[in-house]
């Protein structure tokens, strides 16, 4: 049976990590945990360990980081990385084991590292500060895909797209409207449609791309948002229907 632990290091809001260990030897498990612990991370540390490899599919946790045996008995540790990549694509997968064959079918499912056992104190440290650092490089990009830089004068700033409700065109500019603060950058709506994340933002009207992700509801011809944002805006006959198919769409995948 898999089990899970939380570890805290330090005060105040700490990044969440969770990390899965799956071995059928228990002693190696509960070794690669006393390992990390005694890093003292500064991170919220969750726990998965398991015994077996499907009790670690079993969880319902998406992992950042996973520690894996080959040869546990019930199934191929290699079976089990593709399936965590299919539930966790960005987990970083390392696989601890004794045998040496296994490598290239390893790297085939884009694992992380692949070492043999016995493994020491520094290089369980090594490994997790490597994948610290990766994980790290990972969210950085992430962040700047999944967000608006605007420039005004010497001034840059950085938006995500889910602070973003609409985008509205007002002259040779655009008003960026999100919860408490709107933003104004040089740019028209058809330039600003190319560079934003479609499958997030559509045009509802010529004069406005909306946040898909932030309609509460469509009545006739307005929209109207989530979380008690007082605004409505306008939706024309031309973008309608594809506006509906994508609100529709969203609600499917989220519910």
């Amino acid at each position: 049976m898999s089990k899970n632990y939380k570890y805290c290091h330090g005060g105040g809001h700490l990044m969440k990590i969770t990390i899965g260990i799956s071995d059928d030897s228990r002693i190696q498990v509960e070794f690669i945990k006393d390992c990390i612990e005694k890093m003292n991370l500064s991170y919220e540390i969750d726990f998965v360990l398991s015994f077996t490899g499907k009790e670690l599919l079993d969880s319902s946790k998406i992992f950042d980081i996973v520690f894996l045996d080959i040869e546990m008995g019930d199934v191929n540790g290699i079976e089990v990385g593709k399936e965590i990549h299919k539930k966790s694509p960005n987990a970083i997968i390392i696989f601890i084991t004794g045998y040496k064959q296994y490598a290239l079918e390893a790297f085939e499912i884009n694992s992380f590292q692949y070492c043999i056992k016995p493994v020491s104190i520094t290089k369980v440290e090594g490994l997790v500060n490597k994948a610290i650092i990766r994980l790290n490089e990972k969210k950085a990009y992430e962040d700047k895909i999944n967000s608006l830089t605007i420039k005004n004068r010497d001034e840059i700033t950085t938006i995500s797209y889910d602070d973003i409700y609409y985008i509205e065109k007002c002259w040779k500019k655009v008003k960026v409207h999100c919860k408490n603060d709107t933003y104004e950058m040089y740019c028209s709506i058809k330039e600003l449609i190319k560079k934003i994340d479609k499958n997030i933002f559509h045009l509802c009207h010529q004069g406005f791309i909306v946040n898909i992700s932030k309609v509460k509801c469509i009545k006739g011809n307005e929209i109207f948002f989530k979380e008690k944002f007082n605004s409505t805006i306008p939706i024309s006959r031309r973008y309608k229907k594809q506006v509906i198919n994508a609100f529709e769409g969203y609600l499917y995948n989220n519910s």
